[in-house]
Order: C-alpha cells, then sequence, then structure tokens
C-alpha cells in the first residue's frame, strides 16, 4: 500500500548511491544487450553561420579618412558582404587588422587594403614597403594566418615613417609567384638606370610576421604593375 511505498522510497533515500547502481543495472538487463536501439545516431557536418547569410549588403571604404562599411554608401564600393562578415585592412604604414564589420568602422589611417576576410581562403599577399623615412625598401609574400580580431599587427619592423608602396592579393602561390612590377626610384647622383623590374617570385611565401627581403636601398618614388610584354 501506500505506506509500504513511502518506507520503500526512505529506505532508497538513505541509500541513494547503491539505489541507483541497482536502478541502471535493471535498465541494462532490460534494454541492454540483444536490444536494438530505436534511436539513429546521426552525424551533423559544422556549419559556420557566415556561409549561410545572403550577402544582401555592400562592403564600403572611406579611403581618406580610413572607415569601412555597409553604410559608407557615397564612398568607394568593394565588394558583396553580410553583416556577420570580418573585414580586413591593410593600411599605408604597414599595420594590419580584422574587425568586425558594421555599417561604419575604422580600419587605419590611408588604407591600401580593404576586403572581406574570409578565413578559410588560403590568399598570398605580396607587398612592397619602405622601413621608415629614410631607410631600404623590402619585399614579402605572406600568408595572414590565424588572427585576433581588432589586434593591431605590424607587416613591417613598426618603424615610424613606414610606407607601403605596393600591395596585391592572389588566390594561388603561382599567381603570386609570377606577378612581376616595376620600381621607379627617384633620381640621384652617378645613378644611371632610375628603375628595375622585380618579380615576387624570386622571394618565397613566409608568415605575415617575416620582414621582408631587401630590394634597393636608394630612395623609391613609387611601384606599379609591370606593363605585360
Amino acid at each position: 500500500g501506500l505506506e509500504g511505498a513511502i518506507a520503500e522510497t526512505n529506505k532508497n533515500l538513505r541509500n541513494l548511491t547503491r539505489f541507483a547502481v541497482r536502478y541502471y543495472e535493471n535498465l541494462k538487463k532490460k534494454y541492454g544487450k540483444g536490444r536494438n536501439p530505436r534511436t539513429e545516431v546521426t552525424e551533423f557536418a559544422r556549419v559556420d553561420r557566415t556561409q549561410v547569410v545572403a550577402a544582401t549588403e555592400t562592403l564600403y571604404v572611406d579611403e581618406k579618412n580610413g572607415f569601412a562599411g555597409w553604410g559608407l554608401r557615397k564612398e568607394k564600393a568593394i565588394e558583396k558582404c553580410s553583416r556577420l562578415d570580418d573585414i580586413i585592412a591593410i593600411s599605408q604604414d604597414a599595420k594590419m587588422r580584422v574587425v568586425r564589420i558594421s555599417d561604419k568602422a575604422f580600419v587605419g589611417k590611408r588604407p591600401v587594403h580593404v576586403a572581406v576576410f574570409r578565413k578559410e581562403e588560403d590568399k598570398i599577399y605580396s607587398m612592397i614597403y619602405r622601413d621608415g623615412r629614410d631607410g631600404a625598401v623590402l619585399a614579402k609574400r605572406f600568408r595572414v594566418g590565424g588572427v585576433t580580431r581588432d589586434k593591431i599587427y605590424e607587416l613591417g619592423k613598426g618603424t615610424p615613417g613606414t610606407r607601403v608602396f605596393y600591395l596585391a592579393v592572389h588566390d594561388v602561390e603561382e599567381e603570386s609567384a609570377e606577378n612581376t612590377v616595376l620600381i621607379h626610384l627617384r633620381p640621384a647622383l652617378r645613378l644611371r638606370n632610375l628603375s628595375r623590374l622585380f618579380q615576387f617570385g624570386e622571394i618565397s611565401v613566409k608568415g605575415r610576421g617575416a620582414k621582408g627581403n631587401i630590394i634597393t636601398k636608394h630612395a623609391v618614388d613609387r611601384v606599379v604593375k609591370a606593363p605585360r610584354e
């Protein structure tokens, strides 16, 4: 009866561990070996939410003031984006950052590259920069790798006055290696040849922290894409 059930419950509560073990042993006998499960185990692939959100916005960049976002409709259009995307930006002083996209986000003074950052894409970045105001001019090829959002990364040596002369992004390493530029030097005494060709295939692809290879110690005026022959 009811009193017997209450007494049995009180007994089980006083010996809770023993009761729990006995309970699960009975479950195993009843539903264990020889019993086919009625549930189906299915693998679920992880889905990146940014891959299923439609790219209904457009990323714009204000190159003069260093802002980017979907709300800057009067500025330069870059590409389609969603509101869950991140932005990668490299500024003229060789600083790189990845920030959450918004209607208007600061991406660094005088950005030379702004794009939607897709971490699964293994892009190759090719860059020529001057170390400081009067230093050597270096070239580097690199992959971005893993990043922390809103952290500023130095792509050069961090010397004040550093300036990026050229930056290109390629999907595959072969295209990057074939990329050739024309380096124009500033006129100087005893300097006869004021321009030279440089092909990025001359240097290896490294991590973003690599400082690059010196290509000239002369003052550079500008670097442009070499015309095709």
